[in-house]
C-alpha cells in the first residue's frame, strides 16, 4: 500500500534490496532538511516497497504531506523560518490523476498558483517543431553558404587557367602530351583543395573554441570535434578539383597555333 498515515513509508526497490528491508519491518530514518540532517532518527513502518523503475525513484523514501511537514516543523530552525509559510512548505509531490484528470489539475494550478502545470509530451513536441524550423532554416544557410564558396572558388581556378592558355600552347609546343597536362592540371588543383582544407582546419581548431566561448549560450554546443567539419572540407575538395574540367576541357579543344600566335 502506500503511504496514507503519519509513521507511514514506502521504500524504493534500491533501498529495499540494500537493506533488505521487507513489507512490515520497522526502520529508522535520518531525514535529510534543507543542507543538514535531521537531529532525531525517526521509526517508520514499511507499508511499501515500490517496484523498481530503473530511476532515482529506486533510491528514495516515500511518505505523505503530513508526515513531511511534521520534519519540517521538528527542525524548524533549518527550515521552518526560512519562508513565511513556515512547515507548509513542498519540495514536490506526487499526484495520482484519473483519465482525464490533467486539464482541472492544469486549470487550478495554472491559475490560482505562482506555478504552470504543463504536460512533458506536448512540450517536447511544442519545442521540437520550434527548433526544428530553425535547424532546418540554419541547414538551408549553411548549405547556401558552402554552395556561394564553392562557386567562388571554382570561378578563380578557372579564371587562374584560362589565363594560362599560353603558358599551356607552350608545352604542347615543347612535346608535352594532352594526357599530361591534364594529370598536372588536376594534381594542381588536388594539392589546392588539400592545403585549403587543413588551412581551414587549423583555422576551425584554433578559432571556432574561442568563438563559442565568447557567444556563450548563443551556441549551445557541449563538445565539438574538428572532424564535424569534414563535409565542408570534402565539398571544397570536390569543387576545387571539379573546375579544372573547363580548363581541361578547352585544353582538348585548343588550336596550340593559333594560341601561340595569338
Amino acid at each position: 500500500a502506500w503511504a496514507a498515515a503519519e509513521s507511514e513509508i514506502v521504500v524504493g526497490d534500491a533501498i529495499a534490496r540494500r537493506e533488505n528491508v521487507r513489507v512490515g519491518d520497522t526502520v529508522k530514518v535520518q531525514a535529510w532538511v534543507g543542507e543538514h540532517l535531521g537531529e532525531d532518527q525517526l521509526p517508520f513502518k514499511v507499508v511499501g516497497i515500490l517496484k523498481q523503475t530503473k530511476s532515482i525513484f529506486d533510491q528514495m523514501l516515500f511518505s505523505n504531506v503530513a508526515q513531511a511537514q511534521k520534519v519540517i516543523l521538528e527542525n524548524r530552525s533549518f527550515v521552518g523560518e526560512r519562508t513565511i509559510w513556515g512547515e507548509r512548505v513542498l519540495n514536490y509531490f506526487l499526484l495520482n490523476l484519473h483519465p482525464g484528470g490533467f486539464a482541472k489539475l492544469a486549470n487550478l494550478v495554472n491559475k490560482r498558483t505562482v506555478g504552470q502545470a504543463v504536460l512533458v509530451e506536448v512540450e517536447k513536441r511544442r519545442l521540437e517543431e520550434l527548433t526544428g524550423t530553425g535547424k532546418n532554416l540554419g541547414l538551408f544557410i549553411s548549405v547556401f553558404v558552402i554552395l556561394l564558396s564553392s562557386l567562388a572558388v571554382s570561378a578563380m581556378l578557372i579564371t587562374r587557367f584560362e589565363a594560362m592558355g599560353v603558358q599551356l600552347a607552350v608545352l604542347r609546343a615543347l612535346g608535352y602530351g594532352r594526357s599530361e597536362i591534364g594529370r598536372w592540371l588536376l594534381w594542381e588543383g588536388f594539392l589546392l583543395g588539400v592545403f585549403g582544407c587543413l588551412l581551414g582546419a587549423l583555422i576551425d581548431a584554433a578559432a571556432f573554441p574561442l568563438i563559442r566561448q565568447l557567444l556563450g549560450s548563443a551556441v549551445p554546443l557541449a563538445q565539438s570535434s574538428v572532424l564535424q567539419s569534414f563535409p565542408v572540407w570534402l565539398l571544397a575538395l570536390v569543387a576545387t578539383v571539379s573546375a579544372i574540367f573547363i580548363p581541361l576541357i578547352r585544353l582538348y579543344q585548343q588550336d596550340v597555333h593559333r594560341a601561340l600566335k595569338g
